[in-house]
């Protein structure tokens, strides 16, 4: 928790397609209200541009999930989404129709 946030509870574990969701409520030192924030089960947030003001509703959490599945890369060889804070390597040459993304666990110098 950063020195500024008071406090943070799940408040929500929602199930979209497949996925579970969770909902996190965090009050601010000096702010007034609260923010929300949704997370995968894998930790990875998908309100990294910013909190939400209000509780999200299913259909707010279908959106962020549809996005978060839009921007992401998986990796070719585990199948694994690519954290943002572990950028994607790329290989030069996919076949077309496949991934041509690589995990930092994956990758090997030599597919380049």
């Amino acid at each position: 928790m950063g020195d500024r946030i008071t406090s943070e509870e799940l408040v929500e574990e929602a199930i979209v397609d497949g996925e579970t969701l969770q909902v996190v409520r965090s009050t601010w030192r000096d702010a007034v209200g609260l923010c929300f924030d949704v997370y995968r089960s894998d930790g990875t947030c998908l309100t990294d541009d910013g909190s939400l003001d209000d509780h999200p509703s299913a259909h707010d959490l279908r959106n962020l999930l549809e996005q978060a599945r839009l921007t992401s890369h998986f990796c070719r060889f585990c199948g694994k989404q690519i954290p943002q804070a572990d950028p994607p390597r790329i290989i030069s040459m996919a076949d077309s129709g496949t991934s041509p993304w690589y995990c930092a666990g994956c990758w090997d110098d030599r597919r380049e």
